[in-house]
């Protein structure tokens, strides 16, 4: 799911923000690529929010399931810990 999450936020912001930024600098110019006339206008701002849905299945369905499965390796190590290479049981 972290994949998928990335994949989202590529789709959703960098993709049609660069799209709409490569637009305005071919009709108006280099110099108002990062102006913040541009980058604060309703379109880019609207584009930016439309990341919030992948950034919730990143860290949802990705980064806190993993998380939590480190945590719980920790705790089994910490109650069963592993034995030195070479030695024997018993």
């Amino acid at each position: 799911m972290v994949n998928a999450g990335l994949v989202l936020m590529v789709v959703t912001n960098p993709f049609p923000g660069r799209v709409f930024q490569r637009l305005d600098v071919l009709q108006q110019g280099y110099w108002r690529a990062w102006h913040p006339a541009l980058v604060a206008q309703g379109l880019m701002h609207t584009i930016e929010w439309l990341r919030l849905p992948a950034d919730a299945v990143f860290i949802g369905l990705g980064v806190i399931p993993m998380v939590f499965a480190t945590g719980l390796t920790c705790w089994a190590m910490s109650e069963n810990p592993p034995r030195p290479v070479g030695s024997r049981g018993g």
